[in-house]
């Protein structure tokens, strides 16, 4: 009987988590999207998919899209989001551009 109850427990923490990970994952993406659409589309697009076709000066790896988000690149005019934006925040729109380059997920946004 406790070998039961402990499964049953097992499981109900099994799908409670997995649930719970999914609901965030879809809730970042959802911010993602509306941070880019806010602070990014204006000068870079609507879609990211857009991105494969550009030459990138200043890197293509998640560090590098996150420093030139978070320090942002005065000699293109990019301002510094580093304030308005929060690392998870960054880190977010990086890992989307990323994944965009890569053409792994363009529909990320």
């Amino acid at each position: 009987m406790k070998l039961k109850i402990i499964i049953f427990l097992l499981v109900i923490v099994f799908v409670f988590t997995a649930t719970r990970c999914g609901t965030n994952s879809a809730i970042a993406k959802q911010k993602t999207a509306e941070t880019y659409a806010k602070l990014c589309a204006d000068c870079h697009g609507k879609n990211l998919s857009d991105f494969e076709k550009i030459l990138w000066k200043h890197g293509i790896t998640s560090n590098e899209i996150y420093q030139s988000i978070a320090e942002g690149i005065s000699d293109l005019g990019m301002p510094s989001f580093s304030k308005a934006l929060s690392s998870k925040e960054i880190k977010n729109l990086a890992n989307a551009y990323v994944a965009a380059l890569e053409n792994k997920n363009t529909d990320i946004l």
